[in-house]
């Protein structure tokens, strides 16, 4: 069997996909922090994502990236909201 110099090994294929996955994790947080920031309603990433990914057909965060209104809320509940407590509760409980 014949290897390609281009072809990559399993780990580093594993290891490249994982970088992948965090990067789509990320644009996924940052895409539903912008619609909070701005007062935004979630029901724009129905539309929105699809936009995103007609407007950079060759990016592979963009390509993955399946977040709707639904999606979105659970991001904000479980990841943006738990940071944002967390953060607040320690500067209630620093004294001064």
């Amino acid at each position: 069997m014949r290897v390609s110099v281009n072809q990559q090994n399993l780990p580093q294929f594993f290891e490249n996909k994982s970088g992948l996955v965090n990067n789509i994790k990320k644009a996924e947080i940052k895409l539903v922090g912008f619609l909070a920031t701005t007062n935004l309603p979630f029901t724009l990433m129905d539309t929105l994502c699809p936009l995103l990914k007609h407007i950079a057909p060759d990016s592979e965060i963009l390509k993955d990236i399946a977040t709707k209104r639904t999606k979105a809320t659970e991001i904000m509940k479980l990841t943006i909201e738990k940071h944002f407590k967390l953060k607040l509760s320690e500067k209630l409980i620093t004294p001064g």
